[in-house]
Formats: C-alpha cells, structure tokens, sequence
C-alpha cells in the first residue's frame, strides 16, 4: 500500500514537472521567439493609431528569464509624408516586478540615439499639434472617472545617450539643432521608503554647437518637492535667440555670447497653503555683445558683462546680486527731431492719439514721483564695477545737432538696495567730449531716492551743447569752459517729487562769443567766478557769497540800418496767430501751487558781493560815415547785498574811462531781482573829448567838430514803475568845423544855438528832467532827451530872445526896443532891456548881435515934427544958457519949465522964416501958445529921408547904450541896414522900434 502511495506521488510528480518543462518551453519559446513580433505588430498598430503616423520597428528582443527587453530601430513618419517624425536606434530596459508589493522596477532603461524632428508652421502651429489636441480630450474624458492610485515604481539606471533634435521655424526661417543630448538620472522611485532619497539627474547637450549641462537634485515625490539643479550652460549664441521675443525691439541684437553658471533650488509643497519658493545662485556672463539699430549702426557694445548671484528668489521678489561688473561698454545713442531716441520703441496710435489729446488740454504736466513701491520688492547689490565706459549722443531735436561725448567712464558703488532708507555708496568719474572731467564720489539711497555726493567738474566745453540754446540767441559761443565742485544733494518726498540742493563754487573761464551773423566779437571773458553758491529749488533759493567777474570784453555796436547788435540777442518768440479761446492767465509767482497743492512761495535770490574787474567794453557805430568807434576801460567796482528781498538795496560802486582818459563813475543803491524794480543811481562822466564824434555832428549837426569835451552828471530814482531823472550835461569849449553836406543834418541854426548856450567859458550847462512810467510803452528817457534837445535848436531858430530871456531873465521881448514917436531918446526901460542883453552878450561871448531901427511913417512924422518944435524951444533956452555956462550943453538935455515955455516957443515962433500973421497997422501979430505951436507944426516938412535918419539914429543909440553897459567888443555888434523903412507889421509892436537879431 505505501508503495503504491509512493508511486502515485512520483507519477503526480512527474506529471507536474512534465507540465512544467513544457510550460517552461513554452514561455521560453514564445518569450524568446512568440512575444517579439506579436509585440512588434501590437506596437506599431497602437502608435500609428494613436498617433495618426506611420510607425515601424526594425527589431525587439526580450528574454523572458532575465525581463529585459530592447526595441531597436523604431522610427515615426510626419503624418501623410515619408519624412521622419521621431526615430530611436534602441531601447533597452530590465523590469522587477513585485506582485505581492505591488511595486514596479525597472533595474535599467536605456535610450540610444532618439532623435526628434520638430516644425513651427506659419500658422503658428506645431507638426505635433493634433497629438497633443488629441491627448488633451483624452484626459479630459479620463478625469471625468474616478481618480486612480498612482502605481507604486521605482527606476534604476536611466540613460538617454546621444540624443538629437532639429527644429525648423518656418515664420523665422531658422533651423535648431540638438546634439550629443545625454540624460542619465541614477534612481527615482515614490515607493514610500525612497521618497526622500535624492534624485540626481544630469542632464548635457549642445544646442546650436553651444555645450549645456545641468546637475540636478531632488525629491519628486516628497511632500516639499525639493528639487536642486546645477545649470552649466555655455557659447549661447543670444542674436539666434533674440527673434523669439514676444515684443517687436527697434534694434536687433548683432552679437553676444551668454553663459550660466548657476545653482536653483525649487520647493513646491504638496500643501497649497504653502508657497513655493524658487532661489538661484552663481554667476552669469554675456560676452561679446553688440546691438545695432535698424540701419546696422551700433547702439551698445561690451566684451563682459558679468552677473554673482548671491540670491535671487523670484517668487518673493528678491534678488539679491553679490556683484555686478560692466566692461568697456560703448553706447551710441540718436536723438531725432520729435525727442525719441533710437532705442525706443515706437508708440503706438492709440498712445500718439492720447499724448496730443493730452497736450491740447494742458495736462502734460509732470506729477510728482511717487515713493509708494512695494516694500515686497527688494534688490540688493554688494558691488557694482563699471570700466572704461563711453557713451556718443548725437541730438537732432535742436535744429543744430548736438555731439556729446563721454569716456573713460568708471563707476563703483557698493551697497546698493532698494531697501527702504538703504544706503549705498557710489564713486563716478568720466572725461565729457574728450576735454572736461567729471567725478562724484558719495552715498545713494535708492527708496526714497536719495543721493549726497560731492561734485568736481572741469573743463567742461560749453560748445557742443551750443545747440541746446542756439535758436534762442543770435550769438555763436567760440570758446568757454564750466569749473565747479561742491556737495550735489537730490531727495525726493511723496509731497514735491524731486528736489535739488547745490552747495560749493563755480566759474566760466575764457569765454568768447560772436555775432551769429557777421561774426563780430560780442562778450568775452577771462573768468566768471561764482564763491558760496547755496541753491535749492523746493522752494527756489539762490545764495551766493560772491561773483567776480574779471577781464571782460564787450562790443557794441550800431550796424547801418540803425539796429544794435544787443536788442536781438535773445531771440523774439512770434507764435502764429491762431483764433483759439485764450488760455487762462497764470498765478502770480507768489500764488503758484506746488504738486502738494500748497501755495509755493517766491524765489529767493540774495548775491552777497558782484566784483567787476578790468572790463572793456567796445562801442562801434556803422551807421554813420566815417564809422565811429571807441572803448570804455578799465571798468571796475562792486554791487553788494543783491537780494530778491524788496526791502533790500544793493550797493552800487563802478569806476571806468572813456577812451584811457575820461573817467566814469556811477554810484547809488538798486533792487532789480525783486518783482518791483527799484534803482537809485548816480553817474557821473568827465571830460570826453568830443572830436572823435565828429561823424554824429556831421550827419546830424551838418558841421564837424575842431574841439570840445563833454561832461554830465545824472541821477535815476526808479521807484514803483516811475521814474525820476535829473541829466545835467556839461560841454567845454564846443566848436564847430567847416559845413558837411548830409541829407539828414538838421536845417536848424546849430551854430546859434550853440552860441546862445555857451557861456564866456565857453561852457554849455543843460539840465534836463525826465519823469515817466515804465509801463508805457511809449516812454523813453533818451527819446525825451532828444526831443529837449531838438527843441532848444528849434527855440533857437525861432525864438532865440525867448530862450537867452530863459537864462538871463526876460524873454521875447528882448528881441526889440520901442521909442516914443519921432523920439530916438532910450527910456528908462529900455536901458534895462538893453542891459540884459549886453549881459547875455557878455556871457554868450561866441553871439554876434544885428541891429536894425525901423520908423512908422505917419506917427514918426508927427512925432518928428513935435520933437522939432521942443529942440526949437530948447534951442533959445541954451543960447541963454551959453551966456552963463562955460560948459558945453546938449540941446536934448535942456529942460523947459512950464512957466518960461511961453516966453522960449514966442522967441521960437518968431524966428521961424514962414509968413506970419499980422495986424491992421502991419505988424506982426501976437497970437497964442497953442496957435504958435500949430503954425510952427504945419510950416514944418518932414520927409522919408528925416524918417531913415530918425530909424538910424535909434539904431545908432542902442549899439552905443550895448557897447557902453558891459564892455562888448564892437566887432560883435552891427547896425544893418533896413530893407523898407518900416518893420514887418505886428500889431502887438510899435513900429517906431528897433529890432535886434542874433547870429
């Protein structure tokens, strides 16, 4: 029984071990020979199916003892073409799998040779683009069932071996190509106990010849999904790159190799509460770059650039630079006309449309900077190194371009955040349009903006920024350099945006500058020196300890048409006429708001001392002939206590001469930065000789001038818009030369007037007043004086008695002297007349005096015949008197008492020789006084001969009455012949006069 118990157990046995060799046959034929092509087939159905592709697969080989498995020669055809999508030479791979654990475990899977061929259509779509619209349905329907478990694996020894990938980008024409793509990730498993194992992937390729490599760290499957990759990238050709940008840039660049040498960290928790973070460190480098603009001309240029990351985490925005260094870079800039620059991207319409609109109404104005930034942010660099930099701006929004230079640019900063209150230190030093320097060396706060640096600038040419203020003066700066150095602060508040103070000094040395039309001098100047500068613009406050200026030259001059060279300096703004509502006036200064809305307070301006040293100033006048020119020099003095502060007068001291020898002085006390001008001056002026004027008397006057000197004293009281002025001028010993022909000399006596004014000196004293408001337009001080002037030679051809009667006393009437009819007797009045005309005789020794007598031929005959009748009376009187007097008796002065008149006119009467009448008897009759008279009247016959003897004489008394009174020279006194008997008829006058006339 046991025995067949034994037996039937062997034979079971055996059975089973049958059963099994076969089966072990079985699979070993099937997996070594069955299982490859049915999996083959299997395979390249499911990928051409699921991928619309026609896929192949040259050989696979699986051992079904050792669960490896290696595919060669799979390949992928672009859908509906013969060409290649994706092609593998092998696949290898060894799979673990534990059923009771439910774990899956590749012991090794190896890649050989992938290569992957990708195109980007014009449309923008890809040559995979239905795969993955085809994958996403796919998961959409997939997520609509119930989440599965994820399946627990784990994979050893991946290794994706020289990989290869073309990628042709048809809208921009440009071919990638991958190389030598090498993957190998060690391990990786979510099998719980491995999950916080690292994974270390290396990941190397060439992409366009450029070598990367990344080393990689992480926890996939661990809850903070930790995950650290070093990045070494190198060669990465930028320009091949750049057209990927999803902005339109108006340069392109040219040039430029980038390299990464970097560290990332990246943690995703698996709680979302959680933020991820994200920080790198290392360095980056760009070498070799270059950027051009769209005509190929170069904008930026640098051989290194060079990045350390010390850390810089994104997702919390911080960056944090260790160090930051600049090479040689060189930036050329373009200005055009509308003030864009060429690396500017154009605005678009709608941005163009806004900014008109915006102008139109007024509201360009610029708002205050705000310093609200979030505090989130924060960018931090250690150190910043710039190198030999330069940049070239050429300005073509002047209508003269401008060139400016710097070079030699070195900058270094260190500690510079964007940490609120965060200082920072800074040095800066650059050579500007190869001539002048500039350095700064302080701190910098970035948050609120912030800079204290102290300032040193030599040597800067004021030339090339000439076209900055070109259009608005008519001169050509030729020479000139800005000196300064000084502490420069800028802050910046919520309240009034930026602000600027300026402590230190400043100069202008050898300036020169010319007439932007004729190219004649201007202003030149050896040094203007600017001591204690104290400025600050919020609110607007200028102090400044001193300004010298020393060894200016200026020329002014009076071209042909009459205009100045200075009154078009500065160029008139003509706007077009335009019909448009008018723009609101503006505040008045002190009304002006802030950007805080606040009232902003007026300018302060206050100039402790202005020194004026050795100037010359140059006077040239074309538009007479010959040109006059001549130099007032060294000019000197001082202006102190200049403000702006209206209670405040400034000191006013300057010294000069006139041609090396007249000296000039002005004195007295002025406000003019205040808003209402203030000035109280004094000047004085001495001894100018008047010879080199003689082209203004000939083509005014219509005389040259032999000799003279001109002298004056003036005082100015400008005082709320009005003024006040007292010309006293003073000319020594004027005397005219022979006559000038000129069509716009005066055909007023100047000679007279002259004479009328000089006195026995030969001085002339005028003192001319002049008041007015400066707010007419009309007014002018010269324009006045010119016109008094004008009107003393008109008064002197008119009315020369007025005008010696305005000096001496009188007036008009010192022009004539009248006698009693047929009387050629001077009166007590007349004597005074003449005396006061002798005296101005006397004081006017260049006056020469014409006298003529005249007679009124009706009522200087009667007159006449009267004064004959008295001379007959007189007559018998002195023939009685000569009886008793041994001195010789004039008839005229004989006087005639009442009582004896009768007994002198009968003895008269008696003697005349006409017929008398007489008595019955014959004898002649006694008649009486009255009937005496009238015989001896009508029998008495004046002629005309009698009336020129009579206007004679009269003419003859006074010249001897003038030549007696004061001693007058006989050669300046003539009696002129009249040209009728009686003068030119006045009904105000006697006729019985004489008249006089000055030359």
């Amino acid at each position: 029984m046991r025995n067949n118990g034994k037996e039937r157990r062997f034979t079971k046995l055996k059975k089973i071990s049958c059963w099994l060799l076969i089966l072990l046959v079985a699979f070993t034929l099937f997996g070594f020979f069955g299982a490859p092509p049915l999996l083959k087939s299997i395979l390249v159905k499911q990928i051409s199916v699921n991928l619309h592709r026609n896929a192949s697969i040259d050989k696979i080989y699986i051992n079904p003892f050792t669960l490896t498995a290696r595919i060669s020669g799979i390949t992928i055809k672009e859908k509906g073409q013969k060409e290649t999508f994706f092609s593998l030479d092998m696949l290898e791979s060894s799979i673990d799998i534990s059923v009771i654990k439910g774990n899956i475990v590749l012991d090794r899977l190896v890649l050989k040779r992938p290569y992957l061929h990708v195109v980007r259509h014009n449309d923008g779509s890809y040559n995979f683009s239905d795969i993955l619209e085809k994958k996403e349905e796919a998961k959409s329907s997939a997520g609509a069932g119930k989440a599965s478990k994820p399946v627990a694996f784990a994979l050893h020894g991946i290794n994706l071996q020289n990989g290869s990938v073309d990628f042709r980008d048809d809208p921009l024409n440009k071919v990638h190509r991958i190389r030598e793509l090498n993957l190998t990730i060690p391990f990786i498993s979510n099998i719980p106990r491995d999950i916080q194992t690292n994974v270390h992937p290396v990941l190397s390729l060439k992409i366009n010849d450029a070598p990367y490599t990344i080393k990689g760290k992480t926890k996939p499957f661990a809850d903070s999904h930790e995950t650290t990759f070093d990045i070494n990238m190198g060669n990465i050709n930028v320009p091949f790159y750049m057209s990927y940008l999803p902005v339109k840039l108006p340069y392109r660049v040219s040039a430029g190799t980038l390299s990464i040498k970097a560290n990332m960290v990246f943690i995703a928790y698996k709680d979302h509460n959680k933020e991820p973070s994200l920080a790198l460190t290392g360095t980056v480098g760009l070498t070799d770059f270059s950027v051009h603009d769209m005509t190929d001309r170069p904008i930026l240029s640098f051989p290194a650039l060079n990045i350390t990351l010390a850390s810089v985490e994104p997702l919390v925005k911080k960056f944090h630079l260790a160090g930051l260094s600049l090479q040689s870079p060189r930036i050329s800039l373009i200005r055009n006309k509308e003030g864009k620059l060429n690396v500017e991207p154009p605005a678009s319409d709608e941005e163009t449309k806004k900014k008109k609109q915006e102008t139109r109404k007024g509201q360009t104005s610029q708002k205050p900077v705000k310093s609200d930034q979030d505090d989130t942010f924060r960018f931090i660099v250690d150190t910043v190194e710039l190198n030999d930099g330069s940049v070239v701006l050429e300005d073509r929004s002047s209508p003269d371009t401008a060139h400016v230079s710097l070079d030699k640019m070195e900058l270094r900063g260190s500690g510079i955040s964007l940490d609120r209150e965060k200082k920072g230190e800074f040095s800066l030093s650059l050579k500007i349009n190869k001539k002048g320097t500039i350095s700064a060396d302080g701190s910098l706060t970035l948050r609120p903006l912030t800079v204290n640096t102290k300032v040193i600038l030599k040597q800067i040419d004021i030339r090339p920024f000439q076209p900055y203020f070109a259009d608005k003066v008519n001169i050509t700066v030729t020479g000139g350099s800005i000196h300064g150095s000084g502490k420069l602060a800028v802050t910046e508040s919520e309240k009034d945006g930026l602000g600027i103070r300026y402590n230190g000094e400043a100069s202008v040395t050898k300036l020169a500058s010319i007439d932007k039309e004729s190219g004649d001098d201007i202003l030149a100047m050896k040094s203007l020196f600017f001591k204690g500068i104290d400025f600050a613009d919020k609110p607007t406050r200028l102090t400044v300890k001193g300004v010298a200026a020393t060894d200016f030259d200026a020329h002014v001059a009076i071209n042909e048409d009459g205009t100045i060279n200075l009154q078009n300096i500065v160029v008139k703004d003509e706007p077009p006429i335009e019909k448009t509502t008018p723009a609101p006036a503006a505040e008045p200064a002190e009304k002006k708001k802030t950007a805080s809305g606040d009232k902003e307070p007026p300018a302060s301006v206050k100039i402790n001392a202005v020194t004026l040293q050795g100037g010359i100033i140059h006077f040239v006048d074309s538009s007479v002939s010959p040109e006059y020119s001549t130099e007032l020099t060294e000019l000197g003095g001082r202006i102190s206590n200049l403000s702006s502060d209206a209670k405040t007068m400034a000191d006013v001291e300057l010294r000069g001469k006139f041609d090396d020898y007249a000296p000039l002085e002005i004195v007295g006390k002025i406000n003019p930065l205040r808003d209402d001008l203030y000035v109280d001056l004094k000047a004085s002026f001495r001894d100018m000789d008047l010879s080199p004027v003689t082209p203004y008397s000939g083509k005014y006057a219509g005389y040259v001038i032999d000799k003279g000197k001109l002298s004056f004293n003036i005082s100015y009281l400008i005082d709320k818009r009005k003024l006040d002025s007292k010309n006293d001028i003073f000319i020594d010993q004027l005397t005219f030369g022979q006559r000038v022909e000129s069509p716009d000399a005066t055909k007023l006596p100047v000679k007279l007037a002259v004479a009328l004014l000089k006195d026995r000196q030969g001085r002339i004293t005028l003192n001319i007043p002049v008041t007015g408001s400066l707010d007419d337009p009309k007014f002018s001080v010269w324009k006045i004086i010119l016109k008094v002037l004008t009107n003393l030679l008109a008064k002197a051809a008119t009315a020369p008695f007025a005008l010696i009667g305005s000096l001496f006393g009188g007036g008009e009437e010192l022009g004539y002297v009248e006698f009693d009819y047929g009387q050629s007797t001077l009166s007590e009045g007349n004597l005074k007349k003449i005396e006061t005309l002798a005296k101005a005789l006397q004081e006017r020794t260049a006056l020469r005096l014409d006298i003529t007598g005249y007679a009124d031929v009706e009522r200087d005959k009667e007159g006449l015949k009267q004064y004959l009748l008295q001379k007959k009376v007189r007559a018998r009187k002195l023939k009685d008197l000569a009886k008793k007097s041994t001195t010789d008796i004039n008839v005229d002065d004989v006087r005639i008492d009442p009582q004896e008149y009768e007994k002198y006119l009968r003895l008269a009467y008696e003697a005349e020789k006409f017929p008398k009448p007489r008595n019955v008897i014959g004898f002649a009759k006694t008649i009486p006084v009255a009937e005496m008279e009238k015989l001896i009247l009508t029998n008495t016959a004046i002629k005309n001969e009698d009336l020129r003897t009579l206007a004679a004489q009269r003419a003859s008394k006074v010249r001897e009455a003038i030549l007696k009174s004061q001693g007058i020279d006989a050669g300046r006194v003539f009696i002129v012949e009249p040209k009728s008997l009686t003068p030119k008829k006045d009904e105000k006058l006697k006729e019985s006069r004489v008249e006089f006339s000055l030359k």
